[in-house]
């Protein structure tokens, strides 16, 4: 079970944490803080709890661990590696680049 428990601060609030992306392409279900930003980004691929709830995390986690059903596992590890892959990412990093050197 991965964890990205962060506290929702300015810097974490509209950020895309690479250690979820790396549970998710190893198969590692993930606990994470409920942020509305995340539950963008992640959907029902997510599994979330209030980072100030230590009893939630707990029970969350537990579920999880106990959790039969991998394909929720398998769907994120899919939307990892078809939404956020290299090569689709490195193009829209190309254009921004393009972008900005054109203004």
């Amino acid at each position: 079970l991965g964890f990205t428990m962060l506290y929702p601060t300015e810097g974490h609030i509209h950020s895309l944490p690479i250690k979820t992306f790396e549970y998710m392409a190893a198969d590692i279900p993930v606990l994470m803080t409920d942020m509305p930003y995340w539950h963008e980004i992640f959907g029902d691929y997510g599994n979330y709890a209030n980072v100030y709830d230590p009893k939630e995390i707990g029970q969350k986690a537990k579920v999880l661990l106990n959790k039969e059903d991998n394909s929720q596992i398998q769907k994120a590890k899919e939307m990892v590696f078809n939404k956020f892959d290299w090569e689709k990412e490195a193009a829209k990093l190309d254009r921004f680049y393009q972008k900005v050197l054109k203004s």
